[in-house]
Order: C-alpha cells, then sequence, then structure tokens
C-alpha cells in the first residue's frame, strides 16, 4: 500500500472513530440529561454542545483536518491524557449547554455556545499550541 493511500485509510479511520465518539457521548448525555428530569430540548442542548466539543478537541489531536504542524504536540502526548483533556471539554460544554437549555436558548445559539465554552477551554489550554511562532 503507497504512502499516500495508507494515509488516506489512517485519516478515514480517525473520522470515522471520532464521529462515533462523539454520537456515543451525544446519546449517553442525552439520556443522562433527560433521566435527570431536564426536557428533551435541554438536553439536546448539552449534549449537541458536549459532542461538538468532544469533536473539535480530538480533531485537533488525532485528525488531518483540524490542529496543524503547532498542534502535533498534542499528539506526542499519552492518550489517556488526550481522551481526558477532551473528555472535560465535552463535559464543560455539556454543563454549559444544559445552563442554556434551561434559560430558554434552545436553539442553534445554544448548542454553539456551548461548544465554543467547551472547545474555547481546549483551546485556552493549550493556547502555546496555537501561538504562531515566527522562525528564530
Amino acid at each position: 500500500m503507497s504512502t499516500v493511500s495508507s494515509r488516506l485509510v489512517r485519516a478515514a479511520a480517525s473520522i470515522a472513530a471520532t464521529a462515533v465518539v462523539a454520537l456515543t457521548v451525544w446519546y449517553v448525555v442525552q439520556i443522562g440529561v433527560v433521566t435527570l428530569g431536564a426536557s428533551p430540548v435541554t438536553a439536546n442542548v448539552a449534549s449537541s454542545g458536549a459532542a461538538i466539543a468532544l469533536a473539535l478537541s480530538l480533531s485537533d489531536i488525532y485528525l488531518p483536518i483540524g490542529g496543524g504542524p503547532r498542534t502535533d504536540v498534542l499528539r506526542e502526548r499519552p492518550p489517556l491524557q488526550n481522551a481526558l483533556d477532551a473528555l472535560s471539554a465535552a463535559v464543560l460544554a455539556g454543563v454549559a449547554g444544559y445552563a442554556l437549555g434551561w434559560s430558554g436558548f434552545t436553539d442553534w445559539v445554544g448548542i454553539a455556545l456551548a461548544a465554543v465554552v467547551g472547545y474555547g477551554s481546549f483551546v485556552v489550554r493549550h493556547r502555546e499550541e496555537y501561538v504562531v511562532r515566527r522562525p528564530e
């Protein structure tokens, strides 16, 4: 298998895995929040925000479409540390989404704000990797 083909296969597998993980998180959060007594609409804002923040964080770490040369250092960290970091972004987005949904932001605005809170926390924690570096 050529280098280009193997890279494409790895990229496709990474995208598929990220989608499966994000959908699983969406489903678990949706069911969990509804079980706790929230409305399905509020749960949708929380679960969608969590899934989006998780997918964006994972894409910056692992996917060729996210991040770039500056964030390659994230790939070199232990997988458990990366998983916990991405999960913390999802948790923050889920909590923000729950609060926004409960406050009446039950449309795309609430979902987008929740995702920004979660993914933004990931970017802030790794701001050194996102800073443009000039050659010395």
